[in-house]
């Protein structure tokens, strides 16, 4: 089975105005068709706006606008429920008073909205994501916020009216917490991004929740980062889907009797679209469930779920001009007229694509042991497992058919595969970590097979890793003593003891397991995949795409030429990435890692880190602990993560990320974005025009060279725009503005505000009208709000904001420097 995309049609913000500041999104199918209902708006106001989406390209249907507008740091939610009068409603979070509901009509339009108890019922300002259920014995709610322990219960009533059932626990916003949660035949699931990454309650006829299974570190095949999650049911059987932003990860759990049951765990390349993934959506057509994922790499994946809970990727659609594909921050897989469509919301963009997915061929499943598959006519598609066995298939049509053999424990590349023609199509051989592959191809015309016709009929994959294909250690046996060991030009299979090893890999795609102690390791040419073991272990590879895992201990890990992938694990390790975009990250410890030349992807994970971009576009991401980010030359994105971190942009156009804590920012040469996220920080833009965004703390911001934008948000922020024509806003709180040389701009909406060395008849005074009440004030209606204080023009507004000007002795002087936000 294979998908190809056909784009609908798009609507872009600048096409009307509802898409402004998109942020969610939810399908309604309703007796008149599919309707998508988007959620959108910025500063006081927030737009929920259905979209009609039977003739394929959105149509802009009817809107209804929140007073409550959006509130900041918290991603929104749209959940339809039917209350038990029978009332069909929009649930909506990441609102200003934490919960609205809106009245949908049998078309899809909006009613209006439904008043309802939200700050008597414990309803929390920032909740985040929510999940309803009827039970049968009444309709209940089930909500997270920010640092949630365990989810919030209410019963929900005929008139939308809230009853607490339960309060749920909470620790700090900034803290680890509850990321998402879904309902899942009578399961509530949530996903978190502390040790517990699972946790599965059984939901009972009350809609209390009873803990019915955890899933912690011990269990983790890899997760690491904020976690989105997908519920879905095929046959019998529900299934979980985790994707997790910070190891690029997609993860599915069988949820049967007692404890969750992985299995499949793969992880974003070049060739699929989940980097960071963010977002998910399942449908299921005629019995057969399909995924999508999308992240920050400007697309969206797409797979087929089979019944045993393996992924199968079925293709990609990439952004484009004409799409809003970029920085998805929602999506809707659903089925219309019987066939599989696909609607994004794309923040990058500020638009809403819909798409049509057209199905063609079958998928053949390869099982344990022996087989033989059989191609049939259209576009089939085989996917292999690890087996070690000797499998088949029949009537292949290399022309039609393809290959996916991410299954084989640790394939990555065809070049790490032995294709031989034969007289009647082409024999595959793969080495690998739980033995040999061999896959004979018969072809559908009788003939022999190329390689290169084998090598185009394999599909680019996600690479897949399963904990199952690593034999576990049962007992310690005695040390081994050194060893030196050689492998072939050709793939090797080396497997060292657990003394201090000197292993060699040679030519070749090899599969090397170096075991316990302090071992050297040079893998050679080759897509080989390197297990150091337990010990402070020196692995280097060289040319091809590598998969290092160092294992315990403070190893040295480099990766040289090839896309490649390296955990160093637990302990303090130094990861070089080499000439090419690679995938590092550092696990637990004190790392040291570099990307060097190539558009790299670096996670630091726990511990205080140092992480180096180096040469070409990199995200490079701290993650836990007190780290140091450093971006190198080109426009990196660094994101510090949890912790107090030290973010350089150095060269490029970069965009610099904090958090909770009190970090630093350093923006350098280029057209910088600094976004210091809570806490105390201190934001430097350097050369170049720079935008700042101190958000929530009492933050520093500094823009020196270029014309540069700040925003001190929430908290008593200092501001200094340096040398150009900057613009500067306080945003709330008590904020001193320095705006230095050049024509500056000074804008002033909420709190108390003091602006130095202001330069008369050069700098410019924005107010924003909703200061006294929304009316369009001319200059001289302005300045009726302020006089001569000490030496300084003073504004003092009905809502008792207020504005200094420092040094600014006559209040008239203003009249051709004061203008309308």
């Amino acid at each position: 089975m294979q998908a190809v995309f056909s784009h609908d049609g798009t609507v872009f913000a600048s096409s009307g105005g509802q898409l402004d500041g998109v942020r969610s999104l939810a399908l309604h199918q309703g007796p008149d068709g599919v309707t998508v209902q988007v959620l959108s708006g910025e500063d006081v106001a927030t737009r929920l706006t259905s979209w009609d989406l039977r003739g394929g390209a959105p149509i802009a249907e009817a809107t209804s606008v929140l007073t409550a507008g959006p509130v900041a740091g918290v991603a929104p939610d749209i959940t339809p429920a039917v209350l038990p009068s029978g009332q069909e409603v929009a649930l909506l979070t990441g609102v200003a008073g934490g919960l609205a509901m809106v009245r949908i009509n049998a078309d899809g339009s909006f009613g209006a909205p439904v008043a309802i108890n939200a700050a008597a019922a414990g309803v929390p300002a920032d909740l985040s994501d929510i999940a309803v259920m009827d039970s049968g014995e009444g309709l209940f709610l089930y909500g997270i916020a920010p640092g949630s322990r365990s989810p919030m219960v209410w019963e929900i009533g005929p008139t939308g009216t809230l009853t607490v059932l339960s309060s749920g626990s909470r620790g700090s916003a900034d803290g680890p917490g509850l990321t998402d949660i879904e309902i899942a035949n009578g399961m509530l699931v949530a996903a978190g991004s502390d040790a517990t990454f699972l946790t599965i309650y059984d939901i009972q006829p009350d809609g209390r929740l009873s803990m019915a299974a955890q899933l912690g570190e011990a269990d983790n095949p890899g997760i690491a980062g904020s976690i989105t999650l997908e519920t879905l049911q095929i046959g019998e059987t529900s299934f979980a889907v985790l994707g997790a932003a910070g190891s690029g990860t997609l993860t599915v759990y069988g949820l049967e009797s007692g404890r969750p049951r992985l299995t499949d765990h793969v992880i974003d390349t070049r060739d699929s679209r989940f980097a960071n993934v963010t977002t998910l959506d399942s449908a299921v057509l005629q019995n057969e469930a399909f995924l999508a994922a999308a992240g920050s790499d400007d697309g969206v994946s797409l797979f087929r779920l089979t019944a045993d809970g393996q992924l199968v990727h079925l293709g990609v659609v990439a952004d484009s001009v004409s799409t809003a594909v970029s920085g998805v921050s929602d999506l809707e897989l659903y089925i219309e007229g019987g066939s599989l469509h696909l609607v994004t919301l794309g923040v990058s963009d500020q638009g809403l694509s819909a798409f049509s997915i057209a199905l063609s061929g079958i998928s053949h499943m390869d099982e344990a042991g022996a087989d033989t598959l059989i191609g049939q006519a259209g576009a089939d598609l085989f996917v292999m497992i690890a087996d070690a066995d000797p499998d088949r298939i029949v009537a292949f049509d290399a022309s039609e058919d393809r290959l996916d053999l991410s299954g084989w424990a640790f394939y990555r590349d065809p070049s790490q595969l032995s294709i031989s023609p034969t007289a009647s199509g082409a024999e595959i051989r793969f080495m690998s970590l739980v033995g040999e592959e061999v896959l004979v191809l018969e072809s559908a015309g009788g003939g022999p097979l190329s390689a290169d016709a084998v090598i185009a009929a394999i599909l680019p994959q996600p690479d897949r890793f399963l904990p199952d294909w690593l034999t576990p250690v049962l007992t310690l046996e005695p040390a081994d003593p050194p060893q030196d060991l050689a492998g072939t030009p050709g793939n090797d299979s080396i497997e060292g003891g657990s003394g201090n090893d000197t292993i060699i890999g040679r030519g070749g795609s090899d599969l090397i397991s170096a075991g316990a102690g302090n071992d050297t390791i040079n893998a050679g040419i080759g897509a080989d995949t390197i297990f150091g073991g337990a010990g402070a272990d020196t692995v280097t590879a060289l040319d091809g795409h590598d998969w290092i895992e160092g294992g315990d201990g403070d190893d040295h890990l480099s990766g040289n030429a090839g896309f490649d992938t390296i955990f160093g694990d637990a302990g303090d390790d130094h990861i070089l990435g080499g000439n090419a975009p690679d995938l590092l990250n550092g696990g637990s410890g004190n790392d040291r890692i570099s990307g060097d030349d190539g558009a790299d992807t670096l996670h630091g994970g726990e511990g205080d880190d140092i992480l180096t971009g180096n040469a070409g576009t990199d995200l490079v991401m701290g993650e836990s602990g007190s780290d140091t980010i450093w971006g190198g030359i080109n426009h990196d994105t660094l994101d510090g993560g949890e912790g107090r971190d030290l973010l350089y942009g150095e060269g490029g156009n970069d965009v610099l990320l904090g958090s909770g804590d009190a970090d630093e920012l350093w923006g350098g040469g280029g057209q910088d974005d600094l976004s210091g996220g809570g806490g105390d920080d201190t934001l430097d833009g350097g050369l170049g025009h720079d935008t700042l965004q101190g958000d929530s703390g009492n933050d520093r911001l500094i823009g020196k060279n270029g014309s540069d934008i700040l925003d001190g948000g929430a908290g008593d922020d200092t501001l200094f725009g340096g040398s150009g024509n900057d613009t500067l806003s306080g945003g709330g709180g008590n904020d001193i503005l320095d705006g230095g040389d050049g024509a500056d701009v000074f804008i002033f909406a909420e709190g108390v505000a003091v602006v130095t060395a202001f330069q008369n008849d050069v700098d410019m005074l924005l107010l924003d009208p909703a200061l006294w009440g929304g009316a369009a004030y001319d200059a001289a209606a302005m300045l009726s709000f302020a006089e001569a204080v000490d030496g300084a023009t003073v504004f003092t507004f009905p809502g008792g904001e207020r504005l200094v000007i420092e040094g600014l002795v006559n209040p008239d002087a203003l009249l051709n420097d004061i203008g309308l936000l």
